[in-house]
């Protein structure tokens, strides 16, 4: 498909434009510690959406309890706007990304919880997570570790579900598990060759893929919102996480076959 370089040099301004109003608004905030200049994050995120062109729907309910952890499945820097723009939720990346030129910035600035892979380090960033919990953070995880091609999710790791057993209040953490499916271009359904535009992984450039991706007209995500569980219900951690990649994946699967 072709790019529209007018488009896309368009949308990359008025993003550029949004960023550094962020950093001008919210930098300042952090400085002084002000928690509430810490939710502006969902108003940003919709604002980013916009930009892109990103249509979305949802289906189902989003769980307000507080907090709840969300469990999705990771198909594009795309994914961060799309959720954040429906969830005030705080997301949880692994470490590299803290260090890339703006998004690390960005996403310092929206309290992201950074995970190092390191097992030694387990202990430590568990209790960050429980912190945040207990503050009434909800908290945003894409178990897969990585992310996919955008038409099959991959295997959940049950090790990040290690805060799931969370009990401040006697009744458990809500875990709701969530789909993201790419499925629209222009609002035309989009097949399997087109997909790419939308998923971001392997070896893939990131700059040349986000400037094709702006050029490319509006973009279409379902998110599905299953019902929440509670880890309680289940023998293991790994159970868990079995259950909420069965839902994920089937959720993708109705979504790209226009079943829901």
């Amino acid at each position: 498909m072709a790019t529209s370089h007018l488009l896309a040099l368009r949308r990359s301004v008025t993003l550029l434009a949004i960023f550094a109003i962020i950093v001008l608004v919210q930098g300042p905030l952090r400085i002084i510690g002000f928690r509430s200049g810490y939710r502006l994050g969902h108003t940003w995120h919709k604002l980013c959406r916009w930009a892109i062109g990103m249509e979305v729907r949802y289906h189902g309910s989003i769980s307000l309890e507080s907090p709840t952890f969300f469990v999705a499945n990771h198909t594009s820097y795309l994914d961060i706007p799309a959720l954040g723009s429906l969830i005030d939720a705080t997301f949880i990346a692994k470490s590299e990304i803290k260090n890339w030129p703006m998004f690390g910035l960005l996403c310092s600035l929206q309290r992201t919880i950074f995970i190092d892979r390191d097992w030694r380090k387990a202990l430590v960033q568990r209790k960050q997570l429980y912190k945040r919990l207990d503050d009434g953070d909800s908290l945003i995880l894409f178990p897969e570790g990585t992310s996919n091609n955008g038409t099959f999710t991959r295997q959940f790791k049950s090790a990040l579900f290690s805060a799931a057993d969370w009990n401040l209040n006697g009744s458990g953490l809500a875990v709701q598990p969530i789909t993201i499916a790419y499925t629209r271009l222009n609002g035309i359904a989009m097949g399997r060759r087109l997909r790419p535009l939308f998923a971001w992984y392997g070896d893939m450039v990131m700059f040349n893929h986000f400037w094709t991706l702006l050029g490319s007209g509006s973009l279409g995500v379902d998110i599905i919102f299953h019902p929440p569980v509670r880890f309680r219900s289940f023998a293991s951690r790994k159970e868990l996480s079995e259950h909420c990649e069965q839902k994920v994946s089937n959720g993708l699967s109705d979504a790209l076959s226009g079943r829901v």
